[in-house]
């Protein structure tokens, strides 16, 4: 992993090299403006052939004075710096090998609005104990433990151009980079607040303060029915859903993750995508060449793509759980038959998924395919089918690299939508536990778990969720980014006896339905 504590030494190591500070004074930059982003290379063979070192990337920017948006002011050339050795190694100028002058750094003044603050209610319904939280947002608690564990495995952030400067950010660990939550800016309410600990470079604790939120919030209407009969009622019932969220920062972007658990038993995970484009300066009259958006006058946001992995551990009243997938088709008979006389039928395809030569699934839309995690042992007392969750989610792009590319072969779990493979307590990674300096994935990754044709039916199994967006960037997201939602749902699917929320407080309103004559 590279730790924050590196991003900061190496932004230390640019500002303190003598060619870097020649570089910006060539431009008009004083040293004291000096700004960078690291990002770990994930692999370079001029750099690994040399020697072995930790090895960041130095994205340039010019920051006018603190606090100020560095990203509305970026430089024309790359540092490459190593941690171990504290020394710049070499500097990317790709201006000087197409021959061309240096760039000046656009100074014009991109800056953010001040935060707006809101107040919520204080009536919640939970409480979060030593080492649990206790929810009494339902009637009556689940009567059976539907997942064990579920984890943010991977994040795989290609971007569209084809250069050997351009690659992927690879690993840093999420949890690494968490924020400091503070009430009022980042969650409303009544909040509880839970600390993490976190190791830092040199091996002691680092503790992250309130860096996960628990609150509640208005999900608008949960269920609705109106009686149209003149003297007829409205019942309606409010939803509120429990919030548990982090919040880290990976260089220019930020990353929301907000667990949303709703009274009709019904989970969602949110993921938004905010902070800031990765930026880079045009010279007079140049193009994009197809590869990014120009934001603003010769500042362009690269094309590039968000893929996550989604670790999970079902336990869907027991251990032993399969995966059904299931697919809307309509029906092969022609319009006009006994069978299909309307030509408007369809059905439920189902297949439940035995082993792990069938593991590795990708979303259809064509299908409206979803996948449901049942206990086979389990039956509804009136479906008599096997209890369940359905997986729901369609933010699920294809992987735009080439599968035989050096990043195809690095994220093999962006290479299908969805993964299922027998429990192990030893396969945890899915690109495996050393990502960055690795130019393929090793043996222990997930197409190598799936090897064998093992067994994935009635077992103690997990999944793996691939999702993600393509992100063409846009003016609009400039010169700081609105959120990109994607949401992934767990749904309950013949797992309760009937709806969870009947016992949420109604609201009873009177209507006067006239008729005309």
């Amino acid at each position: 992993l590279i730790s924050p504590e590196e991003i900061d030494v190496a932004e230390a190591i640019v500002r303190q090299d003598e060619h870097v500070q020649r570089l910006c004074k060539d431009v008009g930059v004083p040293v004291d403006q000096i700004a960078c982003d690291g990002w770990a290379i994930g692999y370079d063979p001029d750099l690994s052939s040399t020697s072995p070192g930790r090895f960041q990337q130095c994205l340039m920017y010019v920051c006018p004075e603190p606090h100020a948006n560095l990203y509305a002011h970026p430089l024309d050339f790359v540092p490459v710096v190593d941690t171990l050795t504290g020394k710049v190694k070499t500097i990317e100028e790709a201006l000087k090998a197409s021959g061309r002058n240096r760039i000046k750094p656009p100074w014009t003044r991109y800056e953010f609005l001040p935060e707006l603050r809101a107040r919520a209610p204080h009536n919640i319904a939970f409480d979060v104990g030593e080492c649990e939280l206790i929810s009494v947002m339902f009637e009556e608690p689940f009567p059976n433990a539907t997942l064990s564990l579920i984890s943010f495995m991977s994040l795989l952030l290609p971007t569209a151009r084809h250069a050997v400067s351009c690659p992927e950010k690879t690993r840093y660990g999420l949890g690494n980079l968490a924020n400091s939550l503070s009430l009022g800016c980042d969650c409303l309410g009544e909040i509880r607040y839970l600390d993490a600990i976190n190791i830092s470079n040199s091996g002691k604790a680092n503790v992250v303060k309130n860096a996960i939120c628990i609150h509640e919030e208005d999900a608008g209407l949960l269920w609705k029915h109106t009686n149209f009969r003149p003297g007829g009622r409205s019942y309606s019932v409010r939803s509120r859903k429990l919030v548990i969220s982090f919040i880290c920062t990976i260089a220019n972007y930020d990353y929301m993750f907000y667990w949303n658990f709703f009274q009709d038993g019904s989970i969602s995970l949110d993921t938004k995508l905010t902070g800031i484009l990765n930026l880079h300066v045009l010279a007079e009259g140049e193009g994009t060449g197809g590869f990014g958006t120009e934001v603003a006058p010769r500042i362009v946001a690269q094309n590039h793509a968000h893929t996550f992995s989604l670790r999970i551990d079902p336990m869907i009243d027991g251990i032993k759980n399969s995966v059904v997938v299931t697919d809307v088709v309509p029906l092969s008979y022609p319009t006009g038959s006994v069978e299909n006389y309307l030509g408007n039928g369809f059905q439920a395809v189902k297949e439940v998924l035995k082993t792990t030569a069938k593991g590795a699934q990708d979303y259809d839309h064509a299908y409206d395919r979803s996948w449901t995690i049942i206990n086979p042992n389990k039956l509804h007392y009136a479906t008599k089918q096997p209890i369940g969750y359905r997986i729901e989610c369609k933010n699920q792009p294809k992987l735009i690299p080439k599968k035989d590319s050096m990043i195809g072969k690095r994220a093999p779990f962006a290479k299908h939508d969805l993964f299922v493979t027998p429990y192990s307590p030893d396969q945890y990674y899915p690109s495996g536990k050393h990502v960055p300096g690795t130019t393929k994935a090793p043996e222990d990754s997930l197409e190598n778990w799936l090897k064998g044709d093992k067994n994935i039916d009635n077992e103690d199994i997990v999944i793996y969720l691939t999702y993600g967006v393509n992100h063409l960037p846009t003016p609009e997201q400039f010169p700081i980014m609105s959120a990109e939602v994607l949401t992934v749902n767990f749904k309950p699917s013949g797992f309760f006896k009937n709806n969870p929320s009947l016992g949420e407080f109604q609201a009873h309103c009177d209507l006067i339905l006239r008729l005309n004559s």
